[in-house]
């Protein structure tokens, strides 16, 4: 092929190349638009389904837990309480849904959490309630703590997770009164019309985590789900509501909140995994 037929042709392929080169430019600036204009987008979708805050304020006196025994058998001292910020639970040792799903999901990782930084014990303690208190004593707690929390297996200080138990009486008064925590005790009938009315507005939590300790003729505890943060002082300074649907980082945030205000925090928070709920047997 002579000089003058090749010339067009390697007039025509350079052509070509420009206006390939041309064309890929302009999909590389489209699409870097396109990232660009998203990203906001992407942004804000991540910010709207982060760690949830919940509102600190003055929400009046705790009660005073006089008249309670710990999972040791011994009666607790609200003075061991005194200048610590409390994080507040009220747990069924025999319940097969919110009680252990708090316990281990939520208080045990949020307590691995608060020993990194030193804080556990020292400037924050845990306390449960038994809000299905039968006559046969803090056996069931003690239980509780050791076969599904598995606290029992773990050195830590006496005292700095007691897990409380009393008269019905004084475990109702307390509990709806003092910290405003309106739960329930319901029987078979009860129960199943209390999960159609949830599963009807679809509030019905239906997870079940595994509880050695649970008995089908035990009454079912509702309303129970709430965490109530407590400050130094002895005063309610914040609620988390439905906490077996809340993540330890977000209960943790509200601590170091309550601590902040009283000078004393966290040095930094350390995210801890959620434990898996075993399936209910």
């Amino acid at each position: 092929m002579s000089r003058s037929d090749g010339a067009p042709v390697r007039t025509a392929t350079v052509a070509r190349l420009i206006v390939g080169l041309l064309v890929g430019l302009a999909l590389a600036f489209g699409l870097s638009l396109l990232v660009h204009r998203g990203t906001p987008a992407v942004a804000a979708t991540a910010a709207s389904s982060g760690t949830p805050t919940f509102p600190i304020g003055d929400l009046g006196p705790a009660p005073k837990l006089s008249g309670f025994t710990d999972q040791q058998g011994k009666p607790f001292d609200p003075s061991s309480l005194a200048g610590k910020v409390q994080v507040v639970s009220f747990l069924d040792p025999r319940g097969t849904r919110v009680s252990p799903v708090i316990a281990v999901n939520t208080l045990m990782a949020l307590k691995a959490d608060l020993q990194g930084t030193k804080q556990f014990g020292k400037r924050v303690a845990f306390v449960s309630i038994d809000v299905n208190p039968r006559p046969d004593g803090p056996e069931p707690t003690a239980a509780f703590m050791k076969q599904v929390v598995g606290y029992g297996k773990v050195p830590a200080p006496a005292g700095d997770w007691p897990f409380l138990s009393a008269p019905w009486d004084t475990v109702a008064q307390v509990v709806r009164q003092g910290y405003g925590v309106p739960f329930q005790r319901l029987d078979a009938k009860a129960f199943a019309a209390y999960a159609t009315r949830q599963e009807a507005d679809g509030t019905f939590f239906y997870a079940r985590a595994w509880n050695p300790l649970a008995s089908k003729d035990a009454p079912t505890v509702v309303g129970n789900g709430e965490i109530v943060i407590v400050g130094p002082k002895g005063r309610i300074r914040a609620r988390i509501p439905r906490a077996y649907q809340v993540s330890n980082v977000a209960v943790e945030n509200v601590v170091s909140r309550v601590l902040a205000r009283t000078g004393s925090r966290p040095k930094h928070n350390r995210l801890v995994a959620n434990a898996l709920v075993r399936p209910d047997h």
